[in-house]
């Protein structure tokens, strides 16, 4: 594998914006799951945000982290948001 997978965040009035590059692809993605939910966390772990449900735009849409904070990190964590289908495929077997 080449590259790394690295998430922009920007701060914003409504929480915060996430851009991704990653790896494999080598370019920008409209979103990721694993990296705007690192990022929503670190941003309250940092105290960027205070709430515990913080709203992320994406140039795939708009999305949310809620979670719980606890003394050894964060529980029930959840990311929301809307799911399309962006393929449709079959296999063929011989």
């Amino acid at each position: 594998t080449e590259g790394a997978n690295v998430n922009f965040v920007e701060l914003n009035a409504d929480g915060i914006s996430v851009r991704t590059y990653e790896r494999g692809v080598e370019d920008e993605t409209f979103s990721c799951g694993t990296g705007v939910t690192a990022s929503a966390l670190i941003a309250h772990q940092m105290g960027w945000v205070k709430e515990q449900h913080v709203a992320i735009k994406t140039p795939g849409g708009n999305l949310s982290v809620s979670f719980e904070p606890t003394e050894k990190g964060y529980q029930n964590i959840w990311l929301t948001g809307p799911a399309s289908c962006v393929f449709k495929g079959e296999i063929e077997t011989k």
